[in-house]
């Protein structure tokens, strides 16, 4: 009987029980120590200690990263962080997820809700949750390798993660890597009972359910389900015996699960219905929650645009944005689908080309703010010659899910339409998902380094897990399943990403499987260096050539790393600095600093020249000291950049209005509705403007957007609301001063004049005081007082 237990185990590790023809005495010899070692098995008293201290360093580094760093990202948020800060607290009011159809992947706000919940919504006090997930994430990575190769692999493997760079990076971070990262590493060691057959009814259950909360965390990691059924079909049904029926002959006689006799097969098929019945559970709830909303998706809806970012027109590998689409108010593309599509209806009804013209843009964060993010069912714009159109007749109501069919059709258009590109994108996405530069889209390994003394040291990176992975790779994926398994994990992983497009914190999913494939490397490398069979064997080649071999292996291995290491990616890193600055730009800005946001900004168009938002804000910063020459300059350059910007548009506008330019004012202000057609500060700049210039009907049609989009009560309210009421009679007085030669008194009036684009410009105490001050004038003291009794009603002047 026990004879029978230790043949059972030497099959689950891949053994036959007799000697393999064609073998020489000595392997045969080596192979029946190392069999009759591993009978013995590993226990947690074997991992406890490698388990334990490298929790602990782990623990301990990433307490010493978030206590000793200053960065000022983390309380001053921006785009996507700033966005799951804010999903959390809707999600604090209105849980399960905040009310919305799902536009991205909802575990991370979900969990970052709770820490708000119990630490306080506090982003800098949520960052310690993310010592929960770093911890699990190293433990059972270690476990995986010391289970799969021995103890020394625990130590490698445990060591490997607590040290690596990106993941102490993105515990610093509001993002949800952290979490990712963790429930992989849970994935990984539950999927790993299943391929050995260890895991009963339960722990199957339990291995569906962890996947389906890692989809919920990162979608695309649901192709883990693939090389799960194909390995694990070689495994017990689910009966929870260990090393008994088709796991130990399958892993014996390696054969692919398609092989697998009819009887034996129910049985495995049985298993994984089980795991396909745990992953169902949490899938089932987004799909229910998401159809409640009338936007049915598996998980999110923003799968359509990421794939257009990944393949569209203007990708070109890593992240770059579709042309016109600011991530931070039009995250799913909401806006510019609905921009393209009302342009391709004009086009098609006034027999135009099918597919509208793009406009240029630039990457990067936007830390500019303005009106709401989702479109309204009408509205009207001023034309380009300063007319007043309609745009009633051709409205486009655009919505997550609509949006998310728009771009999936874009996307798949464009790759059907040019393969070759896409191909080339493709592999050079792949090359991108393992090279050791951390590509960013919104954050950046580099650059925040400069705030975390433990960042500067150098950890190992992507490099070092692409060596060690091509040395367990090479070394047992011809004889070891597990190996086979975790290859297939993660090449399957990072196929499912460059589909899509690559930055650094998608590929987190991937990184406990090469882990564990290194530390099983490194340690039958160890095993050999030593002089001694390891504990693993090595039953491939006679134990003269061993050595060799295995150096062979490691000679492949580094030739692996160091294209990791050092292959030209096509992208400059200095680019993603640029976008940092100019966040920290902001930053300044906000916080009253004027000098040093100016400064910053210059700094980032030294960077970047080409960064249209910082050649807008220093543009807007210079008209406000007066230095209009210099502003002009920068404005119009940010809009020749950026087309797509309402800000731009909207500053350079009331610069012209400043300086007299009143039908340039109006093409802008026309630019700039058109580009964000609820941008209510244009939209009541246009309305001042072509009030005072006497189009009073062109003015009044501005006011009824701005009335119907804004809050009842609010400033812009009160003020259009005046404005409005004043329209009629002005309309009426125009006439017949035109008439008789006669210019309005309140057109003559530079104070009024001014004091009307103070209030555009939401300035509104000294656009208050100014009103004040013309209350002398007979000719518009009416008009003013108005004005004043509106402002000192709502309580917003003193």
């Amino acid at each position: 009987m026990k004879d029978e237990k230790r043949k059972g185990s030497a099959h689950r590790k891949g053994k036959a029980p007799s000697q393999t023809p064609g073998r020489t005495q000595g392997q045969t010899q080596g192979q029946t120590t190392s069999r009759a070692s591993r009978a013995k098995g590993i226990g947690m008293r074997d991992l406890a200690l490698p388990i334990g201290v490298s929790a602990l360093l782990t623990l301990i580094l990433r307490i010493v990263y978030l206590t000793t760093t200053d960065n000022p990202f983390w309380r001053t948020l921006g785009l996507d962080l700033e966005i799951y800060d804010t999903w959390a607290r809707h999600i604090l009011e209105a849980p399960p997820f905040g009310g919305e159809p799902l536009g991205q992947a909802p575990f991370f706000p979900v969990v970052l809700s709770i820490a708000y919940r119990v630490l306080g919504a506090d982003p800098v006090r949520a960052l310690f949750a993310h010592l929960v997930p770093a911890v699990l994430a190293t433990a059972c990575v270690a476990w995986v390798a010391g289970k799969w190769k021995g103890a020394v692999a625990a130590w490698i493997a445990g060591v490997l993660l607590s040290i690596y760079g990106p993941a102490i990076f993105y515990t610093g971070v509001l993002l949800p890597p952290s979490w990712v990262l963790g429930l992989s590493a849970l994935v990984l060691a539950l999927g790993y009972r299943v391929v050995t057959g260890d895991a009963g009814v339960a722990g199957r259950i339990g291995t569906g359910l962890a996947l389906g909360l890692l989809v919920w965390a990162q979608p695309v990691t649901l192709v883990l389900l693939l090389p799960l059924i194909a390995f694990g079909l070689a495994t017990s049904g689910g009966d929870g015996e260990r090393g008994r029926g088709t796991a130990a002959r399958g892993l014996r006689d390696r054969r692919p699960f398609w092989q697998v006799p009819a009887d034996e097969a129910k049985s495995a098929w049985l298993g994984m219905a089980w795991i396909l019945l745990g992953l169902a559970l949490p899938l089932s709830v987004t799909f229910g929650y998401n159809a409640s909303k009338g936007a049915p998706s598996l998980v999110a809806l923003n799968g359509g645009i990421n794939l257009y970012i990944g393949n569209g027109p203007e990708a070109n590998g890593a992240y770059v944005r579709p042309s016109g689409m600011e991530e931070n108010r039009d995250l799913l593309g909401m806006r510019l689908a609905m921009r393209m599509l009302q342009a391709e209806r004009a086009a098609v009804r006034d027999g135009a080309a099918e597919t509208p013209g793009r406009t240029g843009g630039t990457d990067g964060s936007n830390a500019q703010t303005s009106g709401g993010a989702v479109p309204s069912s009408g509205r009207s714009g001023i034309g380009a010659d300063g007319s007043t159109q309609s745009s009633a007749d051709a409205t486009i109501v655009v919505d997550r899910r609509s949006a998310d069919r728009f771009w999936w059709n874009r996307a798949t258009k464009e790759m059907t339409e040019n393969p070759g590109r896409t191909a080339s994108l493709f592999f050079r996405k792949l090359g991108f998902f393992f090279t050791n530069y951390e590509i960013p889209q919104v954050e950046s390994f580099q650059y925040e380094s400069r705030y975390a003394p433990l960042l500067r040291v150098p950890l190992p990176g992507m490099a070092v897990l692409v060596f060690g992975a091509a040395l367990g790779a090479l070394l047992f994926c011809r004889r070891d399943p597990v190996a086979r398994w975790l290859v297939a994990s993660a090449l399957l992983l990072a196929i499912g990403v460059a589909v899509f497009f690559v930055t650094a914190r998608f590929r987190m999913p991937v990184v406990p499987w090469m882990v564990v494939l290194t530390a099983g490397g490194l340690a039958e490398f160890w095993g050999i260096v030593r002089g001694r069979s390891p504990e693993t064997g090595a039953t491939y080649v006679s134990g003269a050539t061993r050595p060799v071999a295995a150096w062979s292996f490691v000679a492949i291995a580094v030739v692996f790393g160091l294209i990791s290491a050092f292959a030209p990616t096509g992208i400059v890193a200095g680019v993603s600095d640029g976008q940092y600055v100019f966040r920290q730009a902001v930053i300044a800005e906000k916080s009253g600093d004027t000098a040093g946001a100016m400064d910053g900004y210059r700094q980032a168009l030294e960077i970047d020249p080409n960064l249209a938002k910082a050649n807008v804000n220093l543009g807007t910063l210079l008209a406000r000291q007066g230095k209009l020459d210099d502003a002009r300059a920068h404005l119009e350059r940010g809009v020749r950049l950026d087309p797509t910007s309402g800000i731009g548009h909207q500053n350079l506008g009331q610069l012209n209005e400043v300086q007299g330019r009143f039908d340039d004012a109006v093409r802008e202000y026309a630019a700039a509705i058109e580009a964000e057609p609820d941008l209510v500060s244009a939209r009541e700049s246009a309305a001042y403007l072509l009030h005072t210039m006497g189009r009073i009907d062109e003015s009044r049609l501005q006011l009824q957007e701005i009335l119907q989009k804004v809050r009842k009560g609010s400033p812009p309210e009160l003020r259009a609301g005046t404005l409005f009421s004043l329209g009629a009679e002005r309309r009426s007085a125009v006439p017949q001063l035109v008439k008789e030669g006669a210019r309005p008194d309140w057109w003559a009036s530079s104070d009024l004049l001014q004091a009307d684009v103070l209030l555009a410009q939401r300035q509104i105490q000294a656009a208050a005081d100014l009103y004040r001050k013309v209350l002398a004038d007979p000719t518009v003291a009416p008009y003013a007082q108005a004005i004043l009794t509106q402002l000192e009603a709502s309580g917003v002047v003193k």
